[in-house]
């Protein structure tokens, strides 16, 4: 994470989808909507906010790039806000711990290097 470069975090990818119209019925994504923001290899795009269901799940999309390191399917509403504050503490390595931690997530970042080396 130490070679990471400075990236500009878009505001919108920041923002809930708060704004977005809450009236009970069906909710549709159209293509291309929602925000994204791209972490190296692993894209994040968000789809639908937990706020929009009553917190019940969120949908978020995560394009990877040939050969890179993902996670299985995981979409519990409230874990989309851990991509924000990811984003914007992109080369803090101990603010990114203290991100896991709040969300329950474990990352070994000694593995990646050696993960990445197997993946060739």
């Amino acid at each position: 994470m130490s070679q990471a470069k400075r990236v500009q975090v878009p505001r919108e990818f920041l923002m809930p989808e708060a704004a977005m119209s809450t009236s009970p019925g069906p909710i549709t994504v159209p293509p291309g909507a929602g925000h994204s923001f791209y972490f190296g290899g692993l894209g994040v795009e968000r789809k639908i906010d937990g706020c929009l269901t009553d917190q019940l799940f969120a949908v978020v999309h995560h394009p990877l790039a040939a050969r890179a390191l993902g996670c299985p399917l995981h979409s519990p509403a409230g874990l989309e806000n851990s991509f924000r504050e990811v984003a914007v503490s992109w080369e803090n390595r101990e603010r990114f711990a203290e991100i896991n931690q709040k969300y329950s997530l474990e990352m070994q970042f000694d593995s990646v290097p050696e993960l990445c080396r197997r993946s060739v």
